[in-house]
Parts: C-alpha cells; sequence; structure tokens
C-alpha cells in the first residue's frame, strides 16, 4: 500500500461523497463537503476534550492546556501499556489532523477513535487502578515489616 495509493484513495471517497467538486485541477469544498468538515472538527474536538478531562482529572496531568504532543510526553511515567499509549497517541494524532489541517476523517477513522478512546479510558484506568493497588500493598509489607523491627528491638 503505497502513499500515492493512499491519496488517491481518500481524493476517490472524497470526491465520491460529494464532499469536493473538481473546479480545473484544484479541489474545492462543496456545501456538504463544508458541513461535514465542521462536524468532523466538533466531533474529534469533542473527543479529545474529553479525553484531556479525563486524564487531568484521573492521573493529575495538566491536560487540558496541553498539545498532543506534551500530553504524550507528560504520560509516559505513567508506563500505560503500550497498545493504550498507541491508541491515544494514533487518536490524537488524527484528531489534529481533523482541527488543524482541514482533514476529513472517513466514518471508519471517527468510528475507530471512538473505539480507541473507550479503550484507552478502559485500559488506562485498569492499569491505575493494579499501580494503587501495588502501592498500597508496598506501603502495607513496609508497615508491617517496621512494626515487626521495633518488636524485635523490645524483645
Amino acid at each position: 500500500f503505497t502513499l500515492g495509493t493512499f491519496f488517491s484513495t481518500i481524493i476517490s471517497t472524497i470526491l465520491a461523497r460529494g464532499y469536493v467538486k473538481r473546479e480545473g485541477k484544484a479541489f474545492v469544498p462543496t456545501p456538504l463537503g463544508e458541513i461535514t468538515n465542521k462536524l468532523m472538527k466538533e466531533y474529534f474536538s469533542s473527543l479529545t476534550d474529553i479525553a484531556r478531562e479525563y486524564i487531568e482529572g484521573q492521573f493529575g496531568v495538566n491536560a487540558v492546556e496541553m498539545t498532543t504532543d506534551d500530553i504524550l510526553e507528560e504520560i509516559k511515567p505513567l508506563r500505560f501499556p503500550t497498545e493504550a499509549y498507541n491508541k491515544l497517541k494514533e487518536t490524537m494524532e488524527v484528531a489534529d489532523l481533523v482541527k488543524f489541517a482541514k482533514y476529513n476523517a472517513s466514518n471508519l477513522e471517527s468510528d475507530i477513535a471512538l473505539n480507541n478512546m473507550t479503550d484507552f479510558v478502559n485500559e488506562s484506568y485498569a492499569h491505575y487502578q493494579d499501580m494503587k493497588a501495588k502501592e498500597e500493598l508496598q506501603q502495607k509489607n513496609l508497615k508491617q515489616a517496621e512494626a515487626e523491627g521495633k518488636e524485635a528491638n523490645h524483645v
């Protein structure tokens, strides 16, 4: 699958769906294309806003005020499973293209984005809960070891 084939497929799709029309060598958005583009921007903006608020609320990362690259860098120390991290990364990057580069995501990409974000929330939450449980167990074991050490000193 080459880059040329990829772009050819996109161009064929947006022409077939009536999102653009040819005027000479240029592609010009149709009213349907402009409305679709606006709705896609709103969809991806909402999706990423929810993800940013989740990341901020759950993990204390100021994601609402960060760029995608900054968020991805800031959450690396949380050591999410690679698959969960990649789902977030891919979706945020597609969203940036839609919001800032006038990229027209397909219905499939929109569905994948929603599924990826849902998976990211579920997987990152489960990972976070596991990490919290391990930390609590370590704290409990440390306190128990300290208490046993104090008892041994008193004997």
